[in-house]
């Protein structure tokens, strides 16, 4: 057996006697349904599923490109790693600018629909523009 073909195989046999589940936990996670306040720019994303979906389906949400990557986990979740990006849910609908530089101060929470766009969220509590006036609430709202 060649080498190559020798470390082929340990690294089979490693991998099968590790159990599932067994990879080392997040110690620097955010942890779901926990107050976390990230900082990053705002850009809107826009969602077309095509003539086939009905035309609700379609539609834009705002996301969160964060500064500095996160890790997030619940309890008995695997954890999402170097997560750059992160839907922003708000309780109004905005008309935001190309690009905002923001401040959020929410709590996470991973997809569970086809409308979450990205594998972790954030339910947005308070939200502060750092490159100028946040656009107001359409609608009603906070």
């Amino acid at each position: 057996m060649s080498p190559r073909m020798m470390i082929c195989a340990a690294a089979l046999v490693a991998a099968a006697i590790v159990p599932a589940g067994a990879e080392k936990p997040c110690t620097d996670c955010l942890a779901y349904d926990t107050l976390v306040t990230l900082a990053g720019t705002v850009i809107v994303r826009k969602v077309d599923f095509g003539p086939d979906e009905p035309a609700w389906f379609s539609g834009s949400f705002p996301l969160l490109i964060l500064d500095h990557s996160i890790g997030a986990a619940g309890s008995g979740d695997d954890p999402e790693t170097s997560v750059w990006a992160i839907q922003l849910v708000d309780t109004c609908r905005r008309t935001w600018p190309p690009t905002a530089r923001v401040r959020v101060t929410g709590k996470l929470f991973h997809a569970t629909t086809i409308h979450n766009h990205t594998a972790v969220l954030i339910d947005a509590k308070q939200i502060q523009r750092l490159d100028g006036k946040l656009p107001a609430c359409k609608g009603g709202g906070k």
